[in-house]
């Protein structure tokens, strides 16, 4: 999987066959996390790991995946009971709170 809002996603036909590419949403990350819990009962440590600590060992990103001291301090707090976005911390800084954007970037209107 991959945050990345522009990438390219596969789709597959009843027979698993590829029979097209859609565009990436940035949303896609976050739905397909939610999706392993709620429909195919993985448990949350495991749906984690494929979008945190995975990724960033796959791809040798020293900083990434993890909580620990000294690493970028990118973090996405969800509510309990809903698993529905509440904080977003970006290199420590407070983003998104109660799941409205206090930072907008570049291409949002303000």
């Amino acid at each position: 999987m991959s945050s990345d809002g522009n990438a390219s996603l596969p789709t597959f036909n009843v027979k698993g066959e590829l029979s097209g590419l859609e565009v990436g949403r940035v949303s896609s990350l976050y739905n397909s996390f939610v999706e392993l819990i709620k429909h195919h009962n993985v448990p949350m440590e495991h749906a984690l790991a494929t979008i945190s600590s995975s990724p960033a060992d796959i791809l040798k990103l020293k900083n990434k995946g993890r909580i620990e001291q000294g690493r970028d301090a990118d973090l996405v707090l969800l509510r309990q009971d809903t698993l529905k976005i509440d904080k977003v911390f970006s290199m420590g800084q407070l983003m998104v709170d109660q799941g409205k954007a206090l930072i907008k970037g570049t291409f949002e209107s303000r």
